[in-house]
């Protein structure tokens, strides 16, 4: 068995979050921050825009839920592709509407 790329570091941000938490119900607190490396930034940052995201998506209440989530990560992928627009001129990737594969048919008899 072998574990996902960040496993322990997602495992030890959940624990740290959770004493935060813990702390700051005593109001009595101090946090330390470091810069992130250049060489990190982008992973570190879709690593905590994914958490965000995630959190922020299900908290959309049930009626049309799923189109509500892919309107709202539609505007963030347009977002993504307007600001990459802006510093490169083109984002070199090709972005599409989001659809979502529910299953897969094995159409070749074994």
């Amino acid at each position: 068995m072998s574990l996902n790329n960040g496993f322990y570091e997602s495992v030890i941000n959940k624990l740290i979050n959770e004493e935060i938490y813990k702390i700051k119900k005593t109001k009595e607190y101090h946090t330390e921050t470091k810069k992130i490396d250049e060489e990190e930034g982008s992973s570190i940052l879709s690593k905590y825009m994914s958490i965000v995201i995630n959190k922020s998506l299900n908290r959309i209440p049930n009626k049309d839920k799923m189109n509500k989530q892919i309107e709202i990560c539609n505007k963030i992928i347009k977002l993504l592709v307007d600001e990459l627009m802006k510093i490169i001129g083109s984002p070199k990737v090709e972005f599409r509407h989001i659809t979502i594969r529910t299953k897969v048919y094995n159409i070749i008899s074994p």
